[in-house]
C-alpha cells in the first residue's frame, strides 16, 4: 500500500516542483526562484553540520527565539501593516459581527445563500467575537488574536514534530527558519481569518497526537483524545473537505487489521475518536445553523456537481469561473440547475476528451501545488503602508514569494527522496502517523484534481504531511553528493551563472503590476446582491484618504446604472479632479502626490440613487470614517482604491 500512495506522491511533487518554477508566467522571477534554490541547495550540507554542533540545550533556545521572533514580526505587521481583506473571507467576517450583535439576519446578501459551507464558520467566529464583547476588546483584535493563536500553534506543531522524528538537528533547524524566513507566517494566515488555517491547525494536531500516542499516559491520552475529537468535529464543520482525512483513516485503519493487528489494537481509540469527530459535526452543524436562525434557500443554492463541473473548463485551468457561475444564476431554481449540470458535465467531458481530461489533471495539480500567489490570498494590498515601506515593497514581495517558492520546492524533494526511498525499501515508517500523512496527502491530490474545482490554498493543506514525510530517515543519494566541496562550489557558480545570463538577456520585466497605495476593497458585491444605501438629491457620501506615496490613478466603486458624480480635492493645495463614471465606478487617471484628499460622491440629479458602502459595527475598515449627508460613520468606508504601476 505505501508503494501505490508513494508513487502517487512522487508523481504530484514532481508536477509541483515544475509549477513552482514555471508559474507565474514570468522568466525572470523563475530565473530568481532557481538561483535561490541552487544558494539553498549549496548551503544545505554546511547549515546541518552546523546544526549538528549545536546541543541540547542551544536547540531549545533556537525554537524559544524562533517563535519570538515570528510574535514580534508579525505584531509589527498588524499595527504597521493592516491588509484590506475583501471576498469570501470578509462575508464571513461582516456576517460574524452582525450575529455577534444579536442581529440574526442573513438577508444582507444572497452569499450565505449560495455557500452555505461558510454558514457555520461565521457562527463560530460570531461566539469568539461575542466573548471579547464581554471584556470591551475591538474585533479587529479579536480576530486577529484568533489568528495568531492558530497560526503560531500550528508553526509550534509542525516544529516539535519535525524535531521529535529526526535524528540530527538540521531538519529543525532548516523548519524553523523557513517560518521565521518566508512569507507564510506574514501574510495571507496571519492577514486574514478563513478557513483554511483551522484545517492546517486541525491535520498538525491529529498527526501530533497520533505520533506521540503510544508514548503518552493515560490522563494524556484522555486530554489529547478530547482535544483531537473536537478539533476534527471543528474543522469538519469549517471546511467540509476535511472528509478526506476520514477516509484515509478508513484505509489505514483496514490495512493494519489485516497486517498489522497490535497497531491497530493500539490505535483504535484515537480513530474511533476522530471519526466520532467526523459523525458529531453533522449534528451539531444543523443545530448552530438552527440556533441563529439560518435555513437554505433553494432559490439560491448552487448544486455540488457545479465545483465538478468547473473544474473541468479549461479555459480557466480547473479554478472557479466566473461564465459557469453566470450561467447558473440565470436558472430560477436550485432543481433547474442540476437538470442543466447533469448534460452540462458530460458534454464538457466528452468535449475534453480522454487526452484533455489528464492534461486538465495535470494543469489543476500544478495550480494546487504552486504556492507563488497563496501569500497574497483574498487581500489587495495594504490599506495605508508607510512611505518607507512603499519605496521597498514590490522588491520585498518579490523576493519574499521567490524565497516561498524555492524552500517549497526543497521540501517537496525531500518528501520525494523520502518516497523514493520507501518504494527501493531503503528505509521504513517510524509509525502508523507516518503512514496515514502519506495517503491523506494523496487523498487530497486527489480530491482537488479528479473532483473538485481548484486553487494554489487548498494546496496548503498538504504542509502538515509534508513536514512529517520529510523526516523520515534515508540513505543519501550518491549522485545528488558530489565527491569534493571544489567540485559541489563548480557546479553551483555554473548553474548560477547560466541563470543569470538567461535572467540579463530575459526582456520582460521582473516586477510589472498595480501596487496599492492606499485602498478599501472590503464588500459584500452586487453580484451577491448585497444591500446599498441610499443617496438623497443633492446630498453626498465624502470620506477622507492619505496617500503616503504619489498614486497614478483612484477607482471607487458605485453601483450599476447609478448617476453620480465624483471629486477628489487635495487637502494641502485645495486642487479639485474630477472623476470619470463609469459602469459601475467613478475613475480618476492622473499623478496624485503624497498627501491628503477627501473624496465626494455626490447626487446632483432630481431622484434618489443608490451606491455601495462597506458597513461594519465595531472593525474599522479605513483610517478615516465615511460621511452620509455630513454625518460621519466611524466603521463605514467607501471601496476605493489608490495605485501605481510598479515595473523593475
Amino acid at each position: 500500500m505505501t508503494n501505490f500512495f508513494a508513487v502517487l506522491l512522487i508523481g504530484g511533487l514532481s508536477l509541483g516542483i515544475v509549477s513552482n518554477v514555471i508559474f507565474p508566467k514570468n522568466p525572470k522571477l523563475s530565473y530568481l526562484v532557481l538561483a535561490v534554490a541552487a544558494v539553498l541547495w549549496f548551503i544545505k550540507p554546511y547549515f546541518k553540520r552546523f546544526a549538528d554542533r549545536l546541543s541540547p540545550r542551544a536547540m531549545k533556545w533556537a525554537f524559544i527565539g524562533s517563535m519570538g521572533a515570528i510574535l514580534v514580526i508579525q505584531l509589527l505587521i498588524l499595527h504597521f501593516l493592516p491588509a484590506t481583506v475583501y471576498h469570501d473571507p470578509y462575508r464571513v467576517l461582516n456576517q460574524a459581527e452582525l450575529l455577534s450583535r444579536g442581529h440574526l439576519n442573513w438577508t444582507h446578501s444572497i452569499y450565505f445563500y449560495r455557500s452555505p459551507n461558510n454558514v457555520p464558520l461565521a457562527i463560530l467566529m460570531s461566539y469568539w467575537i461575542k466573548l471579547f464583547m464581554l471584556v470591551h476588546i475591538s474585533t479587529f483584535v479579536a480576530v486577529h488574536l484568533l489568528s495568531l493563536l492558530l497560526l503560531d500553534g500550528f508553526i509550534a506543531l509542525i516544529i516539535s514534530l519535525v524535531r521529535q522524528f529526526t535524528t540530527r538537528n538540521g531538519s529543525a533547524l532548516a523548519t524553523m527558519a523557513f517560518f521565521v524566513f518566508s512569507s507564510f507566517a506574514y501574510t495571507y494566515y496571519l492577514q486574514v481569518f478563513y478557513s483554511d488555517l483551522p484545517i492546517l491547525l486541525t491535520l498538525a494536531l491529529v498527526f501530533y497526537t497520533l505520533a506521540h500516542w503510544s508514548h503518552m499516559t493515560t490522563l494524556r491520552k484522555s486530554l489529547m483524545g478530547t482535544v483531537i475529537l473536537l478539533a476534527v468535529m471543528l474543522g469538519q464543520i469549517v471546511k467540509p473537505n476535511l472528509i478526506i482525512l476520514a477516509v484515509a483513516i478508513v484505509i489505514v485503519g483496514i490495512w493494519l487489521f489485516i497486517h498489522q493487528s497490535p497497531k491497530f489494537v493500539k490505535l483504535l481509540v484515537p480513530f474511533i475518536l476522530m471519526l466520532g469527530g467526523f459523525s458529531a459535526s453533522v449534528p451539531v452543524t444543523h443545530a448552530m445553523e438552527s440556533a441563529d436562525h439560518f435555513s437554505v434557500s433553494t432559490k439560491y443554492q448552487i448544486p455540488t456537481m457545479h465545483w465538478i463541473e468547473m473544474g473541468y473548463n479549461p479555459n480557466s485551468y480547473g479554478r472557479i469561473n466566473g461564465s459557469d457561475v453566470k450561467r447558473l444564476d440565470a436558472l430560477p431554481t436550485k432543481a433547474a440547475r442540476q437538470t442543466y449540470l447533469n448534460k452540462a458535465l458530460p458534454a464538457r467531458l466528452k468535449k475534453l476528451g480522454a487526452f484533455g481530461i489528464v492534461k486538465q489533471w495535470a494543469v489543476k495539480l500544478g495550480i494546487l501545488l504552486n504556492v507563488g500567489n497563496v501569500q497574497g490570498a483574498y487581500t489587495g494590498g495594504f490599506i495605508q503602508a508607510p512611505a518607507s515601506y512603499q519605496k521597498v515593497e514590490a522588491p520585498i514581495k518579490t523576493m519574499s514569494s521567490a524565497l516561498m517558492r524555492a524552500s517549497i520546492i526543497l521540501l517537496y524533494v525531500e518528501v520525494l527522496f523520502s518516497s523514493v526511498a520507501l518504494i527501493r525499501r531503503q528505509t521504513c515508517m517510524p509509525n502508523t502517523a507516518f503512514v496515514l500523512a502519506l495517503v491523506t496527502a494523496v487523498g487530497y491530490l486527489a480530491f482537488h484534481t479528479l473532483m473538485w474545482e481548484t486553487e494554489s490554498r487548498y494546496g496548503q493543506a498538504l504542509m502538515p504531511m509534508l513536514f512529517l514525510l520529510s523526516t523520515i530517515d534515508r540513505p543519501a543519494i550518491k549522485s545528488l553528493t558530489p565527491k569534493t566541496p571544489r567540485f559541489r562550489v563548480f557546479n553551483t557558480l555554473a548553474f548560477l551563472l547560466v541563470v543569470a545570463a538567461a535572467y540579463v538577456t530575459s526582456p520582460l520585466y521582473l516586477i510589472d503590476h498595480s501596487q496599492l497605495v492606499s485602498g478599501q476593497l472590503s464588500q459584500l458585491s452586487i453580484q451577491y446582491k448585497a444591500k446599498l444605501i441610499t443617496v438623497a438629491p443633492h446630498k453626498a457620501v465624502t470620506q477622507e484618504i492619505q496617500l503616503n506615496h504619489t498614486a497614478t490613478y483612484l477607482i471607487v466603486s458605485t453601483a450599476p446604472q447609478a448617476h453620480l458624480m465624483g471629486q477628489l480635492t487635495s487637502l494641502s493645495t485645495h486642487h479639485a479632479y474630477k472623476l470619470t463614471a463609469g459602469p459601475k465606478s467613478l475613475l480618476l487617471h492622473c499623478v496624485l502626490a503624497k498627501g491628503n484628499y477627501f473624496i465626494k460622491i455626490s447626487n446632483q440629479t432630481t431622484t434618489t440613487q443608490k451606491m455601495q458602502v462597506s458597513k461594519m459595527y465595531d472593525y474599522k475598515l479605513a483610517p478615516y470614517p465615511a460621511n452620509l449627508n455630513q454625518h460621519p460613520h466611524p466603521t463605514w468606508s467607501l471601496i476605493y482604491r489608490a495605485g501605481r504601476t510598479v515595473k523593475i
